[in-house]
């Protein structure tokens, strides 16, 4: 089920998700209420890729809707979760001084920003743990720079911050971020470093900044690479100054060996997918950038999923494959083939 609102400042139409959820267990159907604004059911119809068991949960619905390994978001009561701040370990400042050390953090609730040095190699592992976003920081993040951070079964939520937020900031050794849930943000995630981004649900963005300055985005890249961003579902719709799903711009840096793969991108922003090497940094071409068995979905006023296009490149010797890539028109019948040569499908 869909319904309708308004496109960020452009004022076009956009089409939103509704919340609702249901698990089907052999002859019988109950229905379960989900911690977060997580939306899903069981159509029969998956754009999944992926082999997954029968019974798995769905995110979104239609012709849309996609399976996940596991549900996104919260899988505990978000009332029971302990102030992060009052746990063994927790600290707002990681330093060269926590080198060595690994932490881990469950069904906690973090109120307050953790800065993690540059240089850092601690781990910091978050489970079942609720994130609300309240700074606008775009170098450090809500949480983020250095350190290996995971991240799984999460809500990352900006609705207590009013103006643009970046809720992690991931550019240490490695990082990891599944299963998770993110909504009320601009900017979801920075992936300059090595991360597994899979199998989240991005959705919801902010409509207004304080600020007006709004540039959205699902996730970013902006330098270092080896990433994986797969399985996911993204959903631009009435975000403010709505970007792209997957922006992946050389501005910070060299960029390398991107792997875009098996994602959903709902009606929304400028174009869904930026592989740009024209960025701030003047570092020459982005390599090996691989976008394969993606679907994008269009509205009437996103006919090509973004409002100017399915994707924005100015390099084709980035891209090293592309295939299995489709674009399910607004009449959610006739599906086309997006291919590297035609951002207008």
């Amino acid at each position: 089920m869909l319904v309708r609102g308004n496109f960020g400042r452009r004022g076009l139409i956009a089409l939103l998700a509704v919340t609702t959820f249901t698990i089907v267990l052999t002859a019988c159907t109950w229905s379960i209420v989900i911690p977060g604004p997580f939306s899903g059911s069981y159509p029969t119809t998956t754009t999944s890729t992926s082999v997954l068991p029968p019974g798995s949960p769905i995110v979104g619905s239609g012709t849309s809707a996609k399976a996940f390994l596991e549900l996104p978001g919260l899988t505990v009561p978000a009332s029971g979760l302990t102030a992060f701040a009052s746990l063994p370990g927790a600290k707002t400042h990681y330093t060269t001084a926590d080198n060595g050390r690994s932490l881990s953090f469950s069904n906690c609730l973090v109120t307050q920003q953790i800065m993690i040095d540059p240089l850092s190699t601690v781990t910091l592992t978050f489970t079942n743990c609720k994130i609300l976003v309240n700074v606008s920081d775009s170098s450090f993040g809500m949480i983020g720079k250095g350190g290996t951070l995971n991240f799984v079964h999460c809500l990352i939520d900006g609705s207590a911050e009013p103006d643009q937020d970046w809720p992690l900031i991931l550019e240490g050794p490695a990082a990891t971020v599944k299963f998770s849930e993110f909504v009320n943000n601009t900017d979801n995630a920075r992936l300059d470093t090595a991360v597994d981004f899979e199998w989240n649900y991005i959705h919801n963005f902010k409509t207004v900044t304080t600020s007006g300055a709004g540039h959205s985005d699902g996730v970013e890249v902006y330098f270092g690479g080896n990433s994986t961003i797969a399985h996911n579902v993204f959903s631009l719709a009435g975000a403010e100054g709505g970007t792209g799903n997957v922006n992946v711009t050389n501005d910070f840096g060299k960029i390398a060996n991107i792997v875009i793969n098996d994602n959903v991108f709902m009606p929304g922003g400028s174009a869904s997918v930026y592989v740009r090497s024209d960025g701030a940094c003047k570092c020459g071409a982005i390599k090996n950038v691989q976008v394969t068995n993606n679907h994008w979905y269009a509205s009437t006023s996103d006919q090509w999923g973004g409002f100017f296009a399915a994707w924005s490149i100015n390099n084709s010797t980035s891209i090293t494959g592309w295939s299995g890539d489709t674009l399910t028109r607004a009449d959610g019948r006739t599906i086309v083939t997006v291919d590297a040569t035609q951002s207008q499908p």
